[in-house]
């Protein structure tokens, strides 16, 4: 017996501006396996993180119409460090700080359903705001300098 019932796992991709119709690399792909429905598992390329975003939903949604237990993954961090609350500003955190993080994050960062988006400004702003500015934590932002 499978530990999960389903198994969906998501390359992520930064890039900016729509990926071109035919499959390409830095691109979004989703994976997913259902053991004993299907033996191999299910690949899909997606132009933009919106498109993808919506896929996931959509099977994850499907999944829990048919009670399934599901083993979900994506290829970006899942945690902040130590103090980077306090470095945003917003308090001490406490054991819901990834959620204070997140909203603060969904304020800064706009991603258009174009894959356009505004993350190398708002890693910039962070990197100053925690003092950060040469050294900081989103390197990438440096870029702007």
């Amino acid at each position: 017996m499978a530990l999960f019932d389903a198994y969906v796992f998501v390359d992520w991709s930064a890039k900016h501006g729509l990926l071109p119709r035919e499959p390409a690399a830095d691109a979004v792909w989703v994976g997913e396996l259902i053991p004993g429905k299907n033996h191999n598992p299910t690949t899909s390329y997606h132009r933009s993180r919106h498109a993808a975003i919506s896929v996931v939903l959509a099977s994850l949604l499907d999944h829990i119409r048919h009670q399934r237990r599901v083993l979900v993954g994506f290829d970006f961090s899942y945690g902040y460090p130590s103090g980077f609350c306090r470095a945003l500003g917003l308090g001490a955190g406490g054991p819901k700080a990834w959620l204070t993080i997140w909203s603060d994050l969904s304020h800064r960062i706009q991603d258009t359903p174009s894959n356009e988006n505004n993350r190398f400004v708002a890693a910039h702003d962070i990197n100053k705001m925690a003092g950060w500015a040469y050294r900081g934590l989103f390197g990438g932002a440096q870029q702007l300098e």
